[in-house]
């Protein structure tokens, strides 16, 4: 029942449709006894929307999905316009039990233009759920640019990061991630040839 969520919102709707989803629940719990009064009281309804609905965890997800879009620069950084743009999203996702999730996201974007460069780009991301506050999440961004002059060397980045977040509540988080990147564009001594180390913070509100 309660992986049904999604079939009470296609049904229902996004702001309705809890209301059914816990009815159904209670007949459940009442059916098999294990209800006091047979009736759910204000308080476990409220203790059930904060742990099915307002409980903000990590991504939560198991399968594959593809996407693409054509689009349009109506202006550009040097005054060009009337370029159409191609951008497609490949992304899969696993979770190895309740506490562990992988995604891979893949990803490719270009502008149809003459000299078209080409934009790729792969992160893969495990989380693990150390608690119902915590989540400690590790990935692998990589990123490559291929011009499509011969002017240019291709570009390739890639960086390793981990980041601790933790939930002050069901919409506000704190991040603090350290990442390691390289940067390969086959030009020495231009300043970029060492490895970075950065430590980030960030603070999270989620509207809804």
């Amino acid at each position: 029942m309660v992986a049904q969520e999604q079939e009470y919102i296609g049904k229902h709707g996004a702001e309705d449709y809890n209301q059914f989803w816990f009815r159904d629940m209670e007949a459940i719990l009442v059916r098999e006894g294990l209800l006091e009064g047979d009736a759910l009281n204000a308080v476990a309804v409220l203790k059930m929307n904060q742990v099915l609905v307002d409980e903000r965890i990590s991504t939560r997800a198991h399968g594959w999905f593809l996407q693409g879009g054509i689009g349009y620069i109506a202006s550009d950084y040097v005054g060009d316009d009337g370029d159409p743009t191609l951008d497609v999203l490949y992304r899969y996702a696993k979770p190895y039990g309740i506490k562990t999730q992988f995604v891979q996201d893949l990803s490719y974007s270009t502008v149809l233009s003459d000299d078209t460069d080409h934009l790729f780009n792969s992160i893969s991301s495990l989380t693990y759920e150390v608690s119902d506050r915590i989540d400690w999440e590790n990935g692998i961004d990589l990123r490559l640019t291929v011009f499509g002059d011969d002017i240019r060397p291709n570009v390739f980045v890639s960086e390793a990061f981990s980041t601790y977040r933790y939930y002050l509540s069901n919409r506000l988080s704190t991040d603090l991630t350290l990442s390691v990147s390289h940067v390969n564009d086959k030009v020495d001594s231009n300043g970029n040839d060492d490895i970075d180390k950065a430590l980030f913070f960030g603070i999270t509100y989620r509207l809804k």
